[in-house]
């Protein structure tokens, strides 16, 4: 399982250290600097913590990976926190100035990039360039060693917060799942954009849920047989793919291959130990 130690980032412990904060002390401090609105805020603020809990309870429940739940979280209740701040002062310089910090945190303070430690010290889940990519995935000349190996590639980009929220879920598949006969690759097209739009089809000029980015790809003997999300040929995103590990797995059969090539015998590769 990927650690939980990546949320103790200065990144989160910030944001939760903001929304901590107002029911510890900043409601209190609200009303007494405000004691006209004290009343009415106290009925947004029941009216906004129940839809906060149902929504995020159903977020919750529906979500794509633990990461971009918490990341969703936080962006639902610090908006609700300005909306408080709104009601609170009928003057509105509290809630400009929260409004400024949140623009100012969300261009400074972003979202740590997840990197596994498998990812760096497996052979079998490691970063691609273009170059190794078209020498060991896409090559044309197969021998009777390697025409059997299946690669997984994830496709991820520094602009997509989704990339960031589906690697840990895409490692642990990796960590579970690899074995020599399916080994598992990481590309950043957000690095190297070509080969994404010109060598795999996958468009990066679409954003939000439309976004073909991140994508996890299956290949066998240098040509692609599965993909996940889902897409249309001509690249874009099928509505309503995901891209939990679940998806991963099912989408692309590598439990299947697993139990297929030996991997249930015992017979994964271990990851390499650091010097």
């Amino acid at each position: 399982m990927a650690p939980l130690s990546r949320f103790l980032s200065t990144y989160h412990v910030t944001h939760a250290a903001v929304l901590l904060g107002y029911p510890l002390f900043g409601s209190a401090l609200l009303k007494r600097a405000f004691p006209d609105t004290a009343e009415n805020l106290w009925t947004w603020e029941k009216q906004i913590a129940a839809t906060t809990v149902a929504v995020l309870s159903m977020k919750f429940l529906r979500r794509d990976s633990l990461d971009a739940w918490i990341g969703e979280t936080i962006r639902y209740a610090e908006a609700s926190l300005l909306a408080l701040s709104y009601v609170a002062d009928p003057h509105l310089r509290v809630f400009v100035w929260g409004l400024l910090l949140s623009l100012l945190s969300y261009a400074f303070l972003v979202p740590p990039r997840y990197i596994s430690e498998y990812d760096v010290r497996n052979d079998s889940c490691r970063p691609a360039t273009p170059a190794t990519f078209h020498a060991e995935v896409k090559k044309t000349e197969w021998t009777k060693h390697d025409r059997d190996v299946a690669y997984v590639v994830f496709l991820h980009a520094d602009w997509s917060p989704a990339s960031n929220d589906a690697m840990p879920a895409f490692f642990d598949v990796a960590e579970k799942f690899a074995t020599p006969k399916q080994k598992f690759l990481t590309l950043d097209v957000g690095r190297f954009p070509e080969i994404a739009t010109k060598t795999l089809g996958v468009p990066l000029d679409a954003s939000g849920p439309a976004s073909a980015v991140p994508s996890a790809l299956l290949f066998e003997k240098g040509e692609e047989v599965a993909r996940v999300p889902r897409a249309y040929l001509e690249g874009a995103k099928v509505k309503g793919s995901r891209m939990r590990g679940m998806d991963i797995i099912k989408g692309l059969g590598i439990d299947e291959r697993f139990e297929r090539t030996g991997g249930s015998s015992g017979k994964r590769p271990e990851a390499k130990k650091k010097d």
